[in-house]
């Protein structure tokens, strides 16, 4: 969760990033990479948005989502 240091938002770091990466990669059956590949399957589309939403809900901003 996204927490608050002197009225800033600090959200989750890089390496929970990574965990809940490595989390979806496992529930999704597929390779990180597949996951940051273009590919337009439907099983990677559908894991890299889980992956997205998940990591947005729990307070990482979209630029940190998608480098």
């Amino acid at each position: 969760m996204s927490r608050q240091i002197k009225g800033v938002t600090v959200g989750l770091s890089n390496k929970n990033l990574r965990e809940l990466l490595f989390k979806m990669c496992k529930a999704y059956d597929v390779s990180q990479q597949d996951i940051q590949c273009p590919s337009k399957k439907k099983i990677l589309v559908e894991a890299r948005e889980a992956f997205a939403y998940s990591a947005w809900k729990r307070g990482a901003s979209m630029r940190k989502i998608c480098c």
